[in-house]
């Protein structure tokens, strides 16, 4: 289950595509961070270190959903799979 507060977080922050798709910049936090499609990770410390699904990511997700492409949907769905 995804934790409402983190999800207002991620709703604020800025998504930014990098051109060649291979990742997301993700800013409007204390600083900007990172989300490589390559096995979705994030650079930020709740995804490195405690294992769950972080604000930057849950941005991702919804920006994806937000410009409904399809084939950002696809590589982002892992995101918020259980």
């Amino acid at each position: 289950m995804i934790d409402p507060a983190r999800l207002r977080r991620a709703l604020a922050l800025a998504v930014s595509v990098k051109t060649d798709r291979s990742a997301f910049v993700v800013s409007g936090g204390q600083r900007p961070h990172r989300v490589l499609l390559d096995g979705i990770q994030c650079d930020c410390w709740d995804a490195a270190l405690r294992g769950v699904t972080c604000k930057h990511q849950l941005a991702v997700r919804w920006e994806a959903l937000r410009i409904q492409d399809p084939e950002l949907l696809d590589a982002v769905a892992a995101l918020v799979s259980p």
